[in-house]
């Protein structure tokens, strides 16, 4: 397992030198990946933890997936982030609170505000203006295709992903066409680890960067990778999201010979695999990829 995490988290980093930027980005980010990596600045929310000592994020998904609806939720945003008052005017808050799907409110209240830029306030001449407007612009994407719901569905169900689904993971998710988003929130989002994310030093740039490399990878991956879980019904609990983005990220006919080599492992693989049917396969798809990643 540690040498799983180790791989994931070095592939991530190379892959944020030239994709990632925002507040968690830096010099750091494309440090030694061989030094041990520091806590991760953002820690989700551990059942019976302190609230009031949780990042803003974390409070907003623990209070969220403990029944609260968009007004208390509001409440619990105006204390994690003071810096926001001057933008959440009573404009603001009405919209969300009036004008808004509960849904949407919901997706907004978790994936955008909690997670601006504490320094956002500096280039905002009319801060109540800019803001209404960026949660317009991220209310559309919500409503695309049903976005919102799908993104509600999958913190539920990876509360250890959801505070790290931010404004960037919503757009970029927002500006998908429905089957690619559908994959990637379904093989890959609500695939993490359940101890995810780890060691990461920045994981919502990781999970955007990563995100990027399987949306961009060949369709016909997307395709024969579907297929795969379809007829290997014995390799598809082990198939994470670390297992696609690790195929994703190599060349196109090096990946696709690789998840052929998979749909031929015997169906007696898992006395091979042990303990760690994940990292098996993982370290599986790294050896069947090698140099011709």
């Amino acid at each position: 397992m540690a040498y799983l995490r180790a791989q994931h988290h070095a592939s991530c980093v190379l892959a944020l030198q030239d994709t990632c930027q925002g507040e968690d980005s830096g010099p750091a980010a494309a440090g030694d990946v061989s030094q041990p990596p520091p806590p991760p600045p953002h820690t989700a929310l551990a059942d019976g933890a302190d609230a009031s000592r949780a990042p803003a994020p974390a409070r907003l998904v623990a209070a969220w997936r403990g029944g609260a609806a968009p007004p208390a939720l509001l409440k619990t945003l105006a204390a994690a982030r003071p810096d926001l008052a001057p933008a959440l005017n009573e404009r603001v808050r009405a919209w969300l609170l009036q004008d808004c799907e509960r849904h949407v409110a919901e997706g907004l209240l978790l994936f955008v505000l909690p997670h601006l830029r504490r320094d956002w306030l500096a280039s905002a001449k009319n801060p109540g203006a800019f803001l209404m407007s960026l949660l317009q612009h991220r209310a559309a994407l919500l409503r695309g295709g049903g976005l919102a719901r799908r993104l509600l569905d999958a913190a539920r169900a990876n509360p250890q992903v959801a505070p790290y689904m931010d404004s960037d993971v919503l757009q970029e998710l927002g500006d998908m066409d429905p089957g690619t988003r559908a994959f990637i929130i379904d093989e890959y989002v609500c695939k993490q680890r359940t101890d995810w994310p780890g060691g990461l030093r920045f994981p919502s740039q990781c999970l955007l960067s990563c995100m990027r490399s399987i949306r961009h990878a060949d369709p016909a991956l997307h395709a024969a990778y579907s297929q795969l879980l379809e007829s290997r019904p014995d390799l598809a609990p082990a198939m994470n999201g670390v297992v696609l983005y690790g195929l994703a990220k190599a060349r196109p006919s090096v990946a696709l010979a690789a998840v052929e080599r998979l749909q031929e492992l015997p169906e007696s693989w898992t006395r091979s695999a042990r303990v760690n049917a994940s990292a098996f396969l993982y370290n599986k798809v790294l050896e069947l990829c090698g140099a011709g990643s």
